[in-house]
């Protein structure tokens, strides 16, 4: 019986740093599935679990900071 795949999301706005840290996570993790996608948005439309998430530190702040405004309205 085969075992279900890994899935990692990789969230950066860069295009370039996205593809650079899939394939090295590819390299790194062969029994993982890796998404890249430049928006949070992206990633949950996509409607995939993942295991594990890497995310730029502007992306975070932008979406930690928007989750904690929607808390007060």
């Amino acid at each position: 019986m085969e075992r279900p795949r890994v899935q990692i999301a990789v969230i950066t706005s860069s295009v370039l740093m996205n593809l650079g840290l899939k394939s090295i996570l590819e390299r790194i993790v062969p029994v993982a599935e890796v998404y890249a996608f430049t928006a949070v948005d992206e990633m949950i439309a996509s409607g995939e679990n993942f295991f594990h998430y890497f995310v730029s530190s502007q992306i975070f702040l932008e979406h930690n900071v928007l989750s904690r405004l929607s808390l007060y309205i």
